[in-house]
């Protein structure tokens, strides 16, 4: 059940490179600190988020910071659904992490299946994998 969990989060990684072109387009067009002003005020809902992140899947990259500014109810939301496979079965502030998978065989899993959707998405596909 848990790999299943974290393929249906492989969407996202189209983000990770989907988005910083966005803020780039949106920076030469002027649009990006005109958003940005109709979020301000959230930055401890923004801090908090990133804290739940980092504590649930144990690591926090530079990337998701634009996700975060642009969109913290999006963030949040993903959050939520992307944490499962990590948190399920524990109690609010239990530690380790719930589930069967190790936190490293889930990354490892996610590492797997971005690489075979990256090589679908640039058009070599998976048969590429067993070479």
């Amino acid at each position: 059940m848990e790999t299943l969990e974290l393929t249906s989060t492989l969407g996202i990684h189209a983000c990770n490179i989907g988005v910083p072109l966005l803020v780039e387009v949106m920076r030469e067009l002027g649009g990006y600190e005109s958003h940005l002003a109709g979020k301000n005020g959230r930055e401890e809902e923004r801090e908090k988020l990133k804290e739940e992140f980092t504590k649930k899947r144990g690591y926090w990259h530079e990337f998701w910071e634009d996700f975060l500014r642009l969109d913290p109810e999006f963030f949040g939301a993903y959050l939520e659904f992307s944490t499962v496979p990590w948190v399920k079965g524990k109690k609010e502030g239990e530690g380790g992490r719930g589930g069967v998978l190790e936190p490293k065989v889930c990354e490892l899993l996610v590492c797997g299946d971005l690489r075979v959707c990256l090589l679908k998405v640039i058009g070599q596909g998976v048969d590429l994998l067993c070479v």
